[in-house]
């Protein structure tokens, strides 16, 4: 999706930041408003107009939304080609450590630098949301003073064999930091559809045992191929459990950014 794709209203730049595997620069799609700051990360495919759907909900609530483009290959709706060209690199990415245990990709050092920038430049309160690929690197922002609130969607990395399906995707250090920061947990809100294969039962159970006062959201469906719940949430055919899960994750936000 280039820029001129953009809905009016958002405006496009650019971060930079040194990782410990280098210097990353990352697209960043901005939308002003006068409310806190939500960064919503978006899922494999890339920034799609799925994407921008969730963020007009956001931003009818009256949220300032931050989207960074993470993935380098470019949005080309409906074809199957632009998701396999995504999933290679997310696959081979040293910085995102897609089929890593126990390690905390450089990808969430940019985000955490991201947030920082958000919240010093706003003065006002970060929520990140992340959904799919992303889902566990919202998690790993919430050691950031200004990240109020991290929304785990069907996270689904790292893409590992059935030994790491509980992996949370971060290093026991960096997991220690992310409990210190958030005691136990009531700042962390994950969902996954109840037969999603995508993103395992294990990583929601784990989440709950580590964050007890987590909200983990299990969305009942009979379909095993539902697998994108804020994104199949914002549609008008969401069903009702569909819709409530929406609901409750724009109050959770309202809770924790207010």
């Amino acid at each position: 999706m280039s820029g001129t794709d953009l809905p009016d209203g958002y405006d496009s730049g650019s971060f930079e930041f040194a990782t410990s595997l280098g210097v990353l620069t990352r697209r960043v799609v901005r939308r002003d408003a006068a409310g806190p700051t939500v960064i919503l990360l978006h899922e494999a495919g890339g920034l799609s107009p799925s994407t921008l759907d969730v963020a007009a909900v956001l931003a009818g609530e009256g949220y300032r939304i931050v989207m960074p483009v993470l993935t380098d290959a470019p949005w080309t709706w409906g074809k199957r080609s632009h998701v396999i060209a995504n999933m290679v690199r997310i696959c081979v990415s040293r910085e995102l450590a897609a089929l890593s245990l126990g390690q905390t990709g450089a990808i969430v050092e940019w985000l955490r630098a991201l947030a920082d920038l958000e919240h010093n430049t706003t003065k006002r309160p970060v929520a990140v949301i992340g959904m799919c690929m992303t889902g566990g690197f919202a998690l790993g922002t919430v050691t950031c003073p200004g990240v109020k609130a991290a929304v785990m969607s069907q996270p689904s990395l790292p893409f590992v064999l059935r030994i790491g399906r509980s992996d949370l995707g971060l290093s026991p250090s960096d997991l220690d930091d992310v409990k210190a920061s958030v005691g136990t947990g009531s700042c962390i809100r994950a969902m996954r559809f109840s037969r999603d294969r995508i993103s395992p039962p294990s990583r929601l159970k784990l989440i709950q045992k580590t964050f007890p006062d987590a909200e983990c959201r299990p969305v009942e469906t009979t379909n095993p191929k539902h697998h994108s719940v804020l994104a199949l949430a914002v549609r008008p055919d969401a069903w009702p459990d569909l819709r409530l899960a929406l609901d409750e994750t724009l109050a959770f936000l309202a809770r924790h950014l207010s």
